[in-house]
């Protein structure tokens, strides 16, 4: 049974930056750090945005909250105090609105062709390399880098592997893979210097589907390992349009 993340923060006060971001965004920072209660209050920063201010976009970061406004900025000064305002004012969100995925995902060294050099790197064995990874919920901080490419927070600390020094010219679309502290899903074939320790079927961003990427920042994911065989029947499923990933 895998553990459901804390989410009871209490609401505290951090030590905010304000910045202007070009002539039509506030950047507000927060202590940089990969942290849940940070995240937590960035959400709800976010939230309380959403239902007073005007303005074209949000784009959250580990740390960072960017407002973007639909015009450009009169006074910069007179914005920030407006976000100063309402930090003090935001209030808890709603922690229903946060959805589960399971992804299922195939570990065979065919796919994780990084695992073999992260064990010696660690001095782990595959098998607990793939216990430890399956083990968390994680928590989607943001999307980014590609369209639908989930940044992901809780990976266990034995995991951590340095980005390649030179990267791959090409990991396949649904690469599961660790940089750094971080661990994320390939959503389509790119460059990349992350440690790919497997693969799984299911697509992260579909542009003709109306949510082109079925997860939001604030949902939690965890890996579900499955075979080869299993992996390569849902594979088929998923090509003719007999399996449908559904939230829990």
């Amino acid at each position: 049974m895998k553990s459901l993340p804390n989410t009871s923060f209490k609401l505290i006060d951090y030590p905010i930056i304000y910045k202007a971001y070009g002539s039509r965004a506030i950047l507000m920072e927060w202590p940089p750090s990969i942290d849940e209660a940070i995240f937590e209050d960035i959400l709800c920063m976010e939230a309380t945005v959403l239902k007073v201010l005007e303005f074209e976009s949000c784009i959250l970061g580990y740390h960072s909250l960017l407002i973007v406004y639909r015009d450009q900025l009169k006074s910069v000064a007179d914005c920030i105090q407006a976000l100063q305002q309402l930090y003090t004012t935001r209030v808890k969100r709603q922690q229903s609105a946060a959805a589960h995925w399971t992804i299922p995902t195939c570990y065979d060294q065919e796919f994780g062709f990084d695992l073999q050099t992260m064990s010696e790197d660690n001095n782990i064995s595959i098998a607990e390399i793939i216990s430890l990874h399956t083990a968390p919920r994680y928590r989607v901080f943001f999307i980014g880098f590609l369209p639908g490419f989930l940044y992901l927070g809780g990976l266990d600390t034995r995991l951590a592997m340095p980005r390649k020094a030179n990267p791959s010219l090409l990991i396949p679309k649904g690469s599961v893979a660790i940089g750094g502290l971080q661990t994320g899903i390939y959503p389509s074939d790119s460059e990349g210097g992350w440690n790919v320790i497997g693969n799984t079927p299911i697509s992260f961003f579909d542009i003709f589907k109306e949510q082109p990427c079925f997860a939001k920042a604030g949902d939690t994911l965890s890996f579900e390992p499955i075979s080869k065989t299993a992996y390569r029947a849902l594979e088929k499923d998923i090509l003719a349009q007999k399996f449908q990933l559904e939230a829990q």
